[in-house]
């Protein structure tokens, strides 16, 4: 019986629930919002499948780094619904054309994100985009290892922890398997946002038909924006206005394993690992300039399936990419290298909000604070200073 049932290290990904073979796994709501694994004893066989599976008792071990590169999408309309520089399309696309599947998160009916199957470019247009909140796997193991037996590409993307459990739960290498990363600064939890949302909601009389996490359209990519639509109607908030969108930033309400992550420093099951390309104004100046408002995505492979699968799909020339010498542009990025830091008030908030509820709860500990704004100029300065 899987022993890892609690909440400094259970990531929450369900494989343990999709491998059980007598259904004796469940997963169930926590207080604080998120899945955790539920267990029928009177199920269990003791056949400790599910233990075998789990990404927090088999975790990842260092890779290097075997081809870095930052670049973009030739297509400027590819870019603009992009969170980055277009390199998930770049790498899905290739794979639909090839007649393979792309598994990545979608919005359900309640702007939820659940983990979905796309296997046409009509699909695959609802996975654009970052959804900073943890997503449902439901039964995806199960489909995943299906087409894969089928001989099917299958292109999976998620988190690290993710992409280490769909590894552990197929307990064998599969050619025709690419695990696509993103860097992740940590999860938020669903509970919150449903409840934020409903309650941005219901304030301005709207029923939302598209969330962009990333919206790029007024700002540019350094100044994104979340944006909620109904049909024409569309409202901004600032990241750092969004109540929501802070307490993530300030990591207020991440799943608590993230506190403790151990899917950092290139600790990788992942064939490719794709993020924003911070500080492409130093180490790629060029790149910067063509299209550095848009956005711009950096790309690692990690193994040389993942090289092969980048090289096939930049062949027609749509990536436009500048190839990196140095590991800096990786290392550099903090969510890369380490787990986020334990807000002070993360207990106060959860606490408060078992009394009061999540809006009054956010409203009283999420606000971007004057000292905390400056607290945040005084890091960066000296970030730049220490790294010139």
């Amino acid at each position: 019986m899987i022993s890892c049932v609690n909440e400094k290290i259970c990531v929450g990904c369900g494989g343990c629930q999709n491998k059980c073979p007598q259904k004796a796994i469940s997963m169930r709501w926590s207080k604080k919002g998120f899945l955790y694994p539920f267990i029928d004893e009177k199920k269990c066989n003791g056949c400790n499948l599910c233990e075998q599976v789990c990404p927090a008792l088999h975790p990842a071990t260092q890779k290097k780094i075997l081809k870095l590169l930052g670049g973009y999408y030739a297509d400027n309309k590819v870019v603009a619904r992009s969170s980055s520089g277009g390199a998930f399309y770049l790498f899905a696309s290739y794979i639909i054309a090839n007649e393979g599947i792309v598994v990545g998160v979608m919005w359900n009916k309640e702007f939820l994100p659940v983990h979905k199957i796309a296997d046409s470019m009509e699909a695959l247009k609802a996975m654009h985009g970052s959804k900073y909140v943890q997503s449902n796997k439901g039964d995806i193991y199960i489909y995943i290892e299906k087409y894969l037996k089928q001989g099917k590409k299958v292109l999976f993307t998620g988190t690290p922890c993710e992409c280490l459990a769909v590894k552990n739960y197929l307990g064998k290498e599969y050619n025709n398997l690419y695990l696509l990363e993103f860097i992740c600064h940590g999860i938020p939890s669903p509970a919150i946002w449903k409840e934020h949302l409903e309650n941005m909601c219901n304030e301005k009389g709207i029923k939302p038909t598209e969330i962009n996490f990333r919206s790029k359209e007024r700002y540019g990519w350094h100044r994104f924006e979340l944006k909620i639509s109904q049909k024409e109607l569309s409202y901004y908030f600032p990241l750092r206005e969004d109540l929501f969108f802070n307490g993530f930033l300030e990591n207020l309400f991440l799943r608590e394993s993230c506190y403790n992550c151990r899917c950092k420093s290139a600790n990788t099951v992942a064939d490719i690992s794709i993020a924003d390309f911070w500080g492409s104004e130093k180490y790629a100046p060029k790149l910067d300039d063509e299209s550095g408002r848009n956005g711009l995505s950096l790309v690692a492979c990690f193994s040389e399936k993942g090289i092969d699968l980048l090289d096939k799909a930049c062949n027609n020339k749509d990536f436009i990419y500048e190839v990196l010498d140095s590991h800096k542009a990786y290392t550099s990025n903090i969510a890369a290298i380490a787990p986020p830091k334990r807000n002070k008030n993360t207990e106060r908030f959860y606490n408060y909000r078992e009394n009061k509820g999540t809006v009054k709860a956010l409203d009283k500990y999420a606000r971007y604070t004057y000292k905390k704004k400056l607290c945040n100029k005084v890091m960066w300065k000296i970030r730049a200073i220490l790294e010139k």
